[in-house]
């Protein structure tokens, strides 16, 4: 676990696992950017989670999110994804300062832009497994046949086999519903995917196999994602790794993104 390891004194191990199948570097294009972030919520006193966050991720990285329970790892994430709002500072996602935006337009961007991934994979028992990846385009202003289509396709990317695209969640495995949750986020090529802890609920041997999936998506379609992780041997395989300490970035691999 990460209390344990030696990020907490600046260093993240390496791993023998391959490395990851991306581009030597970034194509430039900024992607997200925040600047003197900080999150507070209501109470006597507040409590402060996010102390004036400096961050830059351009298109095509994988970056990992690292630190120890209560760190704030959770919600920078949050407020990547335009889940939450910063209380002071600013956030930038695709080149629009998300304060600025309308209710409206967030739920667009995020539906346009930005996919997610959670640990708990959030997936509706009473549909079929892909019911509920067609329903990612439900804000997309696409007709149902063409969603449908979609979500076959994006099931079929994942590796999900056939007979099961219309099994509900319950009658699935772990990794299945993992596999599920990905071609969610995934069916409306987004240009970011957000992954919160998204092996933790499963065994060592799935989760590697859903991080190839991921690092396949990267490679492939370009896809820029932010994971937060407590596995450190997943970390050390992104080319990226950030340490949150107590609601400040403390390391980063890349210092030279930020440029």
């Amino acid at each position: 676990m990460i209390d344990a390891s030696p990020v907490a004194t600046g260093g993240l191990p390496t791993s023998s696992a391959p490395p990851a199948p991306h581009r030597e570097r970034p194509d430039g294009a900024v992607v997200l950017r925040l600047a003197g972030v900080t999150k507070s919520y209501p109470g006597e006193p507040p409590v402060e989670v996010l102390h004036g966050i400096d961050l830059t991720v351009r298109r095509g990285e994988l970056v990992a999110i690292v630190g120890k329970s209560g760190s704030g790892k959770s919600t920078l994430l949050h407020i990547l994804g335009t889940l939450d709002t910063p209380t002071s500072g600013t956030a930038m996602i695709a080149g629009l300062e998300v304060s600025r935006l309308s209710d409206s337009d967030l739920s667009g961007l995020r539906a346009r832009r930005i996919g997610f991934v959670f640990q708990q994979f959030f997936l509706l028992d009473g549909q079929s497994a892909l019911d509920n990846v067609a329903n990612g385009l439900l804000y997309a202003g696409i007709a149902p046949a063409e969603r449908r289509r979609r979500a076959i396709e994006a099931l079929g990317r994942v590796g999900l086999p056939d007979h099961l695209i219309e099994h509900p969640p319950q009658k699935l495995s772990g990794g299945e519903r993992q596999r599920v949750a990905i071609a969610r986020a995934f069916v409306s090529r987004p240009a970011i995917i957000l992954a919160d802890e998204p092996t933790g609920d499963l065994d060592s041997a799935a989760g590697r196999e859903i991080i190839d999936l991921l690092l396949g998506f990267n490679r492939d379609e370009g896809t820029t994602f932010i994971i937060i992780t407590h596995d450190l041997e997943i970390a050390a395989r992104l080319p990226r790794q950030i340490e949150i300490l107590d609601g400040r970035i403390s390391h980063d691999s890349c210092p030279e993104v930020q440029a």
